[in-house]
């Protein structure tokens, strides 16, 4: 079935409709949800705000990128699952190498969550998903403090995953985990929207339009 279309309209949730301006306010709406329902809206945030990134990161008619990033809530789109955007975030550096491993961690936690009927922290599978994910963010912030040793907020979050990894299984660890790492990237990503620009054709590709009248 043919995908072209015209005049895309963006129907999905807006990032800046789920987190205004302060992401202290995605911890506050994650509070008292079941662990369910905290992976699943706490992947469903993260995945907004990759795809807000994302339409300001590609180069095309906001139609086009609408369509691309299935903004208007199509599941055939190229990038409109979380997969695909976590993918196309790392290819156009959106994010790196870390944080790539990290959301498909979360992403994996996320689909486990999602289509088990029976299903929680204390199940082995989410222990194994959970530990993963905690095991890598650890890493990545003892890695992250080795090369920037003032940043206090780093080294309390890496104080927090390595006493979460001391006990994984207790019933508190995944939540305030899940909690605390969202609400961390929906921060990161209100920082990298003052700044992220868009991708831009080389010169070649610019000198071949011009050239042809910018028929191509």
């Amino acid at each position: 079935m043919s995908r072209k279309k015209h005049n895309v309209k963006w129907l999905i949730e807006q990032f800046s409709e789920v987190v205004p301006s302060d992401a202290g306010a995605v911890f506050d709406s994650l509070v008292g949800l079941k662990p369910r329902e905290l992976v699943i809206v706490g992947a469903a945030t993260v995945d907004l705000g990759l795809a807000h990134l994302l339409s300001k990161r590609l180069n095309g008619s906001p139609s086009l990128i609408n369509d691309f990033l299935g903004a208007d809530e199509d599941g055939r789109a190229p990038a409109g699952s979380f997969g695909a955007r976590i993918d196309l975030a790392r290819l156009t550096g959106v994010i790196g190498d870390w944080g790539h491993k990290l959301l498909r961690e979360l992403k994996g936690l996320r689909n486990l969550m999602a289509h088990r009927v029976k299903m929680d922290f204390a199940h082995p599978k989410a222990q194994a998903r959970l530990v993963a994910f905690l095991t890598l963010w650890h890493d990545h912030l003892k890695a992250y403090i080795k090369d920037n040793p003032n940043d206090e907020r780093a080294i309390g979050l890496e104080e927090y995953a390595k006493d979460w990894l001391t006990r994984p299984s207790a019933p508190e660890t995944g939540d305030e985990a899940i909690r605390i790492y969202v609400t961390v990237m929906c921060g990161n990503f209100l920082q990298q929207e003052k700044t992220i620009s868009r991708i831009t054709p080389t010169e070649s590709f610019l000198a071949l339009t011009e050239e042809s009248g910018g028929k191509h």
